[in-house]
């Protein structure tokens, strides 16, 4: 019993914005799986695939221990997928062609991006960042 108390002593120690933005990441590690496993065909790249799935697991696990790039790498992201559709020349139809499952994760990044900025997130990680300094 020792792992669930010291699991649930470590949510409770979080703000709500922080274990739901690792929550949605974690959910998006899983919906990304579940749908290239479903529906392979619907992925022009597996090893993109395998990335992507890779990154949103690590994103979901550093941010549930305030390390501080996550906020950097969801925005990159983010960037590249509007650089891409921008570089498209139709902006809806490069909307419309993306896959379900890709855009249900571009849509969850933000929703994280957003919970993170948020002040008691934010608040949250610059204190871990101080006593991550101090030690």
């Amino acid at each position: 019993m020792d792992l669930v108390d010291s699991i649930s002593t470590a949510i409770r120690s979080r703000p709500t914005a922080i274990c739901m933005a690792s929550g949605l990441l974690a959910f998006n590690t899983v919906a990304l799986t579940v749908s290239w496993f479903a529906q392979p065909n619907l992925v022009d790249n597996h090893g993109g695939e395998v990335f992507f799935i890779g990154l949103w697991g690590c994103l979901a696990y550093a941010t549930f221990h305030a390390w501080g790039w996550v906020k950097a790498t969801i925005t990159g992201i983010w960037v590249a997928y509007l650089w891409g559709l921008l570089n498209t020349g139709n902006v809806l139809e490069g909307i419309a062609t993306t896959s379900a499952a890709d855009l249900v994760s571009k849509v969850l990044g933000l929703i994280v991006l957003i919970l993170l900025w948020l002040p008691a997130g934010r608040d949250w990680y610059l204190r871990q960042a101080q006593e991550r300094s101090e030690s």
